[in-house]
Formats: structure tokens, C-alpha cells, sequence
């Protein structure tokens, strides 16, 4: 049960959700909520960053003892450079459009950043061929080519 503003609403949770605001200590909590997230992973943690940077109040509910516990621990941690996806495709696109947006962050914010690079092998006469295709792929994107 939450306090609604003078009103009381019985709210159906889910097992998680439940343990997660059950956990918490009410007399923290603030008079008015804007916005609550579930799930303090990447994307949780960026929609209440872009919401609280709009003025709104966020709280976010979070099952696991920490953040980024969940699917976020499973990232590779990789910056797509858009080879896999044929060129011009929208995913390619996205690829090249994040990839350069997460290295204008880091750098605007301090971010320490490791750009590594990716060094793909064939490993049968079969595969060569697709190192063909991910090379035509990358030269318009500007990506740097070793070897032929």
C-alpha cells in the first residue's frame, strides 16, 4: 500500500518488485515522485539521468544488492563500429551514430576510455570471403584496414 496524496492505492507487485520496495527505508523516500524506474542497469540508469536532468523526481527500484548486476554485467563492454550490418542498413547506422556519441561523452565528462581495436581472423579458406565483406564494410565507415 502507497500513499497517494491522501488517497491509499493497493498496488499488485510482482514478487521482485515487492522485495525490492520492501527493502527500502520509507522515511528516505520523498513526499512526490515524479517517475519511478524499475531496474538500475544501463538503461534504467540512463532514463533516470535524461529524467532528472528534465527537473523530474526519480527513484529507482533495483531487486539486486547493487546496480548493474542484471543483463548490463553481460556486456561485452564492445563499441560497435557497424561491420556486421550491411552499409547503410539502420543498425549500421545506430552503430556509428552510438559510437560516436559514447566518444564525445567520455571525452566531454572524463570518462576513461580504452579504444582498442579488433583484430579479425579467418581461420578456414571458407571464411576468408567474409573477411572480404567486413572489409568492404568498413572502409566507407572510415575504419582502419590492416592487411589484405
Amino acid at each position: 500500500m502507497f500513499d497517494t496524496g491522501g488517497e491509499v492505492a493497493n498496488l499488485q507487485l510482482s514478487g521482485a518488485l515487492q522485495l525490492a520496495i520492501s527493502t527500502h527505508n520509507y522515511a528516505l523516500m520523498p513526499e512526490h515522485i515524479d517517475v519511478v524506474i524499475i531496474g538500475a542497469g544501463v538503461i534504467g540508469l540512463a532514463c533516470a539521468r535524461a529524467l532528472a536532468r528534465c527537473g523530474l523526481d526519480v527513484v529507482i527500484l533495483e531487486n539486486d544488492d547493487d546496480f548493474g548486476l542484471g543483463t548490463s554485467a553481460c556486456n561485452s563492454e564492445v563499441i560497435h563500429a557497424g561491420i556486421y550490418y550491411p552499409i547503410g542498413s539502420l543498425k549500421a547506422r545506430l552503430c556509428v551514430t552510438g559510437r560516436e556519441a559514447i566518444y564525445a561523452f567520455c571525452s566531454t565528462y572524463g570518462v576513461e576510455l580504452l579504444r582498442c581495436r579488433k583484430l579479425i581472423v579467418a581461420t578456414t579458406p571458407q571464411q576468408v570471403d567474409s573477411l572480404d565483406t567486413i572489409r568492404a564494410r568498413a572502409l566507407p565507415m572510415a575504419l582502419t584496414i590492416c592487411g589484405s
